[in-house]
C-alpha cells in the first residue's frame, strides 16, 4: 500500500487558513477533477444544448460563440477543460489551439475537439476529436462531477 504523510501547523491565521485550503485545493487527490468547462462553438443553439448535457454532471459552463472572445476571456479566467469546434466564424478553432498551447498558463488545459470536417486531426495537443454529429453521452465520461469522481 500507499503511505501518505500530512504536516499540519498548530495554529493558522485567517489568511494563513485561507491559503492553507487553497494549497490543499489544489494538491487535490483527485487533480483530474473537471469542474469548469468552456465551450467554444458558433451554433448557438448547438452550444446550449451542449451545455445543457455538460452541466447535468454539476459543472459549470460557459459559451463563446467565437474564437476572439474566448481567447480574450483567458486573461481573467482559466477553465478545466475546453469544448472546441474548428469552424469559427472569426479564427480557426487550429488558431485558438495554438494560442491554448502556446500560453504557459494555459498550455495544460484539456481540450476536446467537436467539428463536422471529415478529416481527424493527427496531433498530440489534443485529448479528444469527435466528429459531429455524435452522441452527446460522450460528455458523461469527458467530464465526471466531484459526486460521480468518488
Amino acid at each position: 500500500g500507499s503511505k501518505f504523510t500530512l504536516s499540519l501547523p498548530n495554529q493558522l491565521n485567517h489568511n494563513e487558513t485561507k491559503e492553507f485550503e487553497k494549497e490543499i485545493v489544489e494538491k487535490s487527490i483527485l487533480p483530474n477533477l473537471v469542474t469548469k468547462v468552456y465551450i467554444i462553438e458558433d451554433d448557438i443553439l448547438f452550444s446550449e444544448l451542449l451545455k445543457k448535457k455538460i452541466e447535468s454532471n454539476n459543472i459549470q459552463v460557459k459559451c463563446f460563440h467565437n474564437g476572439n472572445d474566448f481567447v480574450a476571456s483567458l486573461e481573467n479566467e482559466i477553465p478545466d477543460a475546453i469544448v472546441l469546434d474548428i469552424n469559427l466564424p472569426d479564427i480557426s478553432g487550429w488558431e485558438v489551439l495554438k494560442t491554448i498551447r502556446n500560453n504557459p498558463r494555459t498550455e495544460s488545459i484539456k481540450i476536446h475537439i467537436i467539428s463536422g470536417n471529415t478529416i481527424e486531426p493527427n496531433n498530440n495537443e489534443i485529448d479528444s476529436f469527435h466528429r459531429k454529429p455524435f452522441d452527446l453521452k460522450i460528455f458523461d465520461d469527458l467530464f465526471k462531477s466531484k459526486e460521480n469522481s468518488i
